[in-house]
């Protein structure tokens, strides 16, 4: 599934990664720099929006990935079991997720990363401006 985030122009791994592209962003004159934070991401994503986007970015990319002898579909049914298995323990007592994410489930970085990808690629096309993200943790240089 870590393949998934080489497709995502504005996924950064770590502070070194973000440090590096910023090197490359010219502030303007009438520019700003601004951070922020997508509310609650792991809760507020469904596993069905998680899921579409997936299945989206692989279908576009699965030529070059590593699927592993298994076609888009037969890694979805996979992906998709997974996250039925959306039980959590919390001080020695056991939950079940019943909405969003599990946020100490392994696959939850990557589909938070890859919907957001979803949502945010339509508006990034249009606005030239410097923008990265860390999961949830923004950062963008656009006018004011």
């Amino acid at each position: 599934m870590g393949q998934l985030l080489r497709y995502i122009p504005a996924h950064i791994t770590n502070a070194n990664a973000f440090l590096q592209k910023l090197q490359s962003c010219r502030l303007e004159k009438g520019y700003v720099m601004e951070s922020f934070d997508v509310t609650a991401l792991y809760t507020n994503v469904s596993n069905n929006q998680a899921l579409q986007a997936v299945s989206e970015m692989m279908t576009q990319h699965q030529v070059v990935m590593n699927l592993y002898s298994l076609n888009v579909p037969q890694v979805m049914t996979l992906l998709n079991e997974c996250l039925q298995c959306n039980v959590f323990r919390c001080s020695g007592e056991y939950y079940k997720q019943v909405r969003g994410l599990a946020v100490d489930q392994k696959l939850a970085p990557v589909l938070a990363v890859t919907f957001m990808s979803k949502v945010e690629s339509p508006v990034l096309q249009r606005m030239r401006t410097f923008y990265v993200r860390y999961i949830d943790d923004c950062f963008v240089v656009c006018p004011t």
